[in-house]
């Protein structure tokens, strides 16, 4: 196996490692682990998805390493931190489309959490533009939609109430 690919593969498992890690609060571990990820990178300067197993996920290089530093961010409640590893992720069509839209929604989160409703609506349409059926069934989506509407309080925001019928809630009055 040439350098390039392996160091990929290690990159790849250093994420998952990551995400495992974060989901049981081990902050230090997944934090370590994304170190060595982003070290990876030095190697693989260049996002790519392998061929290898269908690539389904199979995506690794700088903009899946911020996509992934982002998450940990928002698992930390680092808000700042997650949108600005996010304004770094690259527009590349080499990330997986699900991977893509999954990023989109936690940096929708992260505005709505910081009360940016227009920003996190923004982030949203653009979701709902590329994947509706998709985002239908996404909880997460449900959950931003739902703290946008929490958060406008009388504000009448654009776009707002296409995306709540389109999750399945009501319409904010």
């Amino acid at each position: 196996m040439p350098l390039r690919a392996a160091v990929r593969m290690w990159g790849r498992l250093q994420l998952s490692g990551v995400t495992a890690a974060a989901r049981q609060e081990d902050y230090g571990t997944a934090g370590e682990l994304l170190g060595v990820a982003e070290r990876c990178t030095q190697i693989v300067t260049v996002d790519d998805t392998d061929t290898i197993n269908g690539g389904y996920h199979a995506a690794f290089g700088p903009s899946r390493v911020r996509m992934v530093a982002a998450e940990l961010a928002m698992s930390q409640e680092n808000l700042d931190r997650a949108l600005e590893l996010s304004a770094w992720v690259s527009a590349t069509r080499r990330i997986p489309p699900m991977t893509r839209r999954r990023h989109l929604l936690d940096v929708a989160n992260a505005h709505a959490w910081k009360g940016e409703l227009v920003e996190s609506i923004g982030f949203l349409t653009k979701v709902k533009a590329i994947a509706p059926e998709w985002m239908r069934y996404q909880v997460l989506a449900r959950e931003v939609v739902r703290t946008v509407q929490t958060g406008r309080g009388r504000r009448r925001l654009e776009g707002l109430q296409p995306l709540a019928v389109h999750v399945g809630l009501r319409p904010a009055r």
